[in-house]
Parts: structure tokens; C-alpha cells; sequence
């Protein structure tokens, strides 16, 4: 894990330690520094637009010793490169190739070491090691935590605050627009037994006109008047429940057959038409 922009480096391998020593007019410094050897992997990464990932990549494979004068020795196989990958894409790094060459020596004592003849009783094998380190690289952008995207949104909430100041103050239209029915305390419900009385009324007194529409679909505060819970307002402002509402009991409307019209009364006898006037007309 690393920041970006910053170098990451990781070493799987020894330090060996040796002596340097310096020396001036007056005094003889002596300070220990230390071979590196092993695998050692730097990476430097620098994220850019829409999480692509530009990468330099340095593997190193190296192999060292000391001398018996305290001098360090040191073979280096390395790779540099730069590449450009997207979130989650891989990369394979390899020609990191490393050969060893371990030389076995076995004799018989004192005959081994007689000059020119000791070579009939030497035994000398030389075992050759070639190996090859493979570098394989996913990187992965991680995002910020929880508390960087708050920090953000509070950001942007302070940014925009004049936008929201009209949703924020809004204007009192209690004045402007008349009052919706409660429809969580005094609903209306479909009575459904009503019903074919609505048609049966239309099919047998045409003159008749239906009830209202207040019939068919009443209030429970219209259904129920005697019921204090339904009847007052205060009680369903506060919230208080009236308790389960009575049966449902139908009463069959009154209708009254039309009224009959008499015909009009004959003329009187002292507003008649005279003779003269009848036989005109005739």
C-alpha cells in the first residue's frame, strides 16, 4: 500500500554488514554499512484520470559476499520500466535470471594434499543453479474512507446552501389553499351494500333523483355522529383513538312518491265571457 505519488519498496533477501574505515589528520573513523542482497522491488505509482494507474517499476535480484580483506562483492540483475495500466489490470516482469556455480571439493587427508600426486586422491564437483524470478503486478486504486467522503458532502452542502435557502423558507399557504380531509382519522369506505339500491332507485322511480354521494361513500365521523371519537375534532387532532366503530346497520331511505297535481278549478260564474261575446267567437 502507498500513497500516491510517494515510492514503495519492498526486500526479501540479507544485509551483510563490513567495516569502512576513515582516516583524517587528527583521527581514524570506523562506521559499518551494509550489502543488500536479495529481491528487492521499488514502485512508484502516480494516479491520473479516471483511475489510470502510471507506474515505475524497478526489480532487482542480486547476490553478494564479503572477502576475507572485508571488501563486499556483489552481482546485480536488474529491470527498470514504466508502464501505464488501468484499475485491476496485471503485469508480468520477467528476465530476472540468476545462476549459481557451487564448486565441492573432497580428499583423503595428507595423501590429498601432496603436490602432484595428491590429485589421484581429490574428488571435485561443480554443481551449476539457474533460476528465474517472474514479477507479477495488479494494482488496485483504494478509495477513500467514510469520514473524507462526509468531509466532502459537508463541502458541497456549504457550497450550495444559497440554492436551497427558497425549499428552506417556504411561504405559509394554510391561507391559500382550502383544508384536505384527514384521511388517517376520518376516512371515507365504500359501502357496497348501498350500491344496487342506487340502481334499483334509478330503474324504478326515474323521477327520483339519487342521494348524494356522501351516502355511498361516507365519512366515519358522517357514518357515526353519535360516536364521541368520530364526532369531536379535538379528540382526532390529539390523536385519540375512539375505539372500534359500531355495526354497520342499514336503514332504508325514505322516498317519497311524487306529490299528484289537482286540475285547475273552473272559472267563476261572475268572471264569464258575456253572450255577445261567446257567439262572436263562435
Amino acid at each position: 500500500l502507498v500513497i500516491n505519488g510517494q515510492e514503495s519498496r519492498i526486500q526479501v533477501g540479507q544485509r551483510l554488514g563490513y567495516f569502512v574505515t576513515t582516516t583524517t589528520q587528527t583521527s581514524t573513523l570506523q562506521e559499518v554499512q551494509f550489502l543488500e542482497t536479495g529481491v528487492v522491488l521499488r514502485v512508484t505509482p502516480t494516479i491520473s484520470d479516471h483511475n489510470r494507474i502510471l507506474m515505475s517499476v524497478k526489480p532487482e535480484v542480486s547476490d553478494g559476499s564479503i572477502s576475507d580483506q572485508g571488501l563486499p562483492q556483489e552481482r546485480t540483475t536488474e529491470v527498470e520500466t514504466t508502464v501505464m495500466l488501468q484499475d485491476g489490470y496485471g503485469m508480468v516482469i520477467g528476465g530476472l535470471i540468476k545462476e549459481d556455480d557451487l564448486e565441492n571439493q573432497t580428499k583423503v587427508p595428507f595423501l590429498g594434499d601432496i603436490w602432484l600426486v595428491g590429485r589421484a586422491f581429490q574428488r571435485r564437483k561443480v554443481t551449476r543453479s539457474r533460476s528465474e524470478i517472474i514479477i507479477v503486478l495488479v494494482p488496485r486504486v483504494v478509495p477513500y474512507g467514510t469520514d473524507y467522503e462526509c468531509r466532502e458532502d459537508n463541502d458541497v452542502t456549504r457550497a450550495t446552501t444559497s440554492l436551497l435557502e427558497g425549499p428552506l423558507n417556504r411561504v405559509d399557504r394554510t391561507d391559500l389553499e382550502p383544508q384536505l380531509p384527514d384521511a388517517m382519522l376520518d376516512p371515507r369506505r365504500v359501502k357496497w351494500g348501498r350500491i344496487p339500491d342506487f340502481f334499483k332507485n334509478v330503474k324504478h322511480r326515474k323521477e327520483t333523483l339519487p342521494l348524494p354521494l356522501n351516502h355511498y361513500l361516507p365519512s366515519d365521523s358522517e357514518e357515526f355522529p353519535r360516536v364521541p371519537g368520530y364526532m369531536s375534532d379535538t379528540a382526532r387532532s390529539i390523536g385519540v383513538n375512539p375505539g372500534p366503530a359500531p355495526a354497520d346497520v342499514f336503514v332504508e331511505p325514505l322516498l317519497m312518491p311524487p306529490a299528484e297535481v289537482a286540475p285547475p278549478p273552473p272559472p267563476s260564474p261572475e268572471f264569464a265571457p258575456p253572450e255577445s261575446t261567446k257567439r262572436g267567437y263562435e
